[in-house]
């Protein structure tokens, strides 16, 4: 690499502990490794502490289109590649970019995403091949919040890396149903966000187009396949962005329409007399294990019904444990006292009594061996 060519690598990152040193050691070809953290809660930040040069950590936000322009702000270097938190580059990539970096042909470059989805990637899914511009100079690439429509190429000067090249960002993003159903409501719910371009108001008819359209894109996507099954996830992401763009639409408040219902309820439940109404506040139980008992990981039923009046009940619980802490010291104080007086009694008054009843005992057995003796005798 020509001295005058240097390069920033950054990552936006949020509680990626299982992903990020590898995600982090594959940009250790560049001059500089920026992490941004959004406030993760596991131990990203210390795992990245030898891995990269720069750490800044920043309020949690849903989706990482909100954190690049920041990112590439801290950047210093005239070339960047960026990655997000759950990708890696393949050895290829690396060898690829230390040599193209040298004389570069273009001004931004797409780079082959090679998605693991399940935990498996399958060049017959509908994902393959996909690209991902994720190198570029300094000034000819934009970003927006638009949710997988936030990076936008100001240069026409891009090339488009070949797949079969073995160049590739291997992305490691969803490795359950969950993990895929739980990101995409939480990307379906941001207000700028990439769309179908289908807004047909029959939303049966979009999910069926939806999913031949998936289904189209793959190869040997037999029923029951793999490439079927990514097919229906891609379809299934497109169908929640419909289902949400149609409930805007609608102006449906469904959380206004609840608590409306609730406090209908509750209105008529005052007027009901078989309803019991109850003198004092229910006493509360402090069931949680203690230091040597194993936690369970997740509540009952019934736990997790009385979670929400945890704050009121704790605050109720501790005037509760003072007030017996009290009664109890009071009670303490007294049998001391009392402990005492008896102390006193017995060295005044009882010591000499049992003193005097030990004489009369002994004096009994020397009477009662004698007679012993004496018919004995006889």
């Amino acid at each position: 690499m020509p001295e005058n060519t240097k390069i920033s690598a950054f990552v936006v990152s949020y509680n990626r502990a299982d992903v990020l040193p590898t995600c982090l050691a594959s940009l250790g070809f560049a001059d500089e490794v920026v992490l941004v953290d959004k406030s993760s809660t596991d131990d990203s930040v210390a795992l990245a502490a030898d891995l990269a040069d720069r750490i800044y950590v920043v309020p949690w936000s849903p989706t990482v289109e909100e954190t690049r322009l920041f990112a590439a702000a801290r950047c210093a270097h005239e070339w960047i590649v960026f990655l997000d938190d759950d990708e890696c580059l393949s050895p290829e990539a690396i060898e690829f970019l230390g040599r193209e970096l040298a004389a570069p042909r273009a001004d931004a470059y797409a780079l082959p995403h090679r998605h693991y989805v399940l935990g498996t990637h399958d060049p017959d899914a509908c994902y393959w091949p996909e690209h991902q511009v994720r190198v570029f100079r300094r000034g000819t690439v934009a970003f927006s919040d638009t949710v997988h429509g936030g990076t936008h190429v100001l240069s026409p000067n891009l090339y488009v890396v070949p797949p079969e090249t073995g160049v590739a960002i291997h992305n490691f993003s969803h490795e359950s149903v969950f993990r895929w159903i739980e990101k995409s409501n939480r990307y379906t719910s941001r207000p700028d966000r990439l769309r179908p371009d289908d807004d047909t108001p029959d939303l049966v008819a979009f999910a069926h187009r939806r999913i031949d359209h998936w289904i189209a894109r793959s190869r040997n996507a037999h029923p029951g396949s793999y490439a079927a099954t990514i097919a229906l996830l891609r379809a299934l992401y497109d169908t929640m962005d419909r289902l949400k763009a149609w409930e805007e639409a609608a102006g449906i408040d469904g959380e206004a329409r609840f608590r409306q219902a609730r406090a209908a309820l509750s209105e008529t439940y005052r007027t009901l007399p078989l309803l019991r109404r109850r003198a004092a506040p229910a006493a509360v139980v402090d069931v949680r294990p203690g230091p040597t008992e194993p936690a369970r990981t997740e509540p009952g039923p019934a736990e997790a019904h009385h979670a929400a009046a945890a704050p009121a009940a704790h605050a109720h619980g501790l005037a509760e444990i003072k007030r017996a802490y009290d009664e109890l010291l009071v009670a303490a104080r007294r049998q001391a006292a009392e402990l005492t007086r008896l102390r006193r009694f017995e060295a005044s008054h009882l010591h000499p009594v049992l003193l005097g009843a030990v004489k009369v005992e002994r004096e009994i057995r020397r009477v009662v061996g004698q007679l012993r003796r004496r018919l004995g005798g006889t």
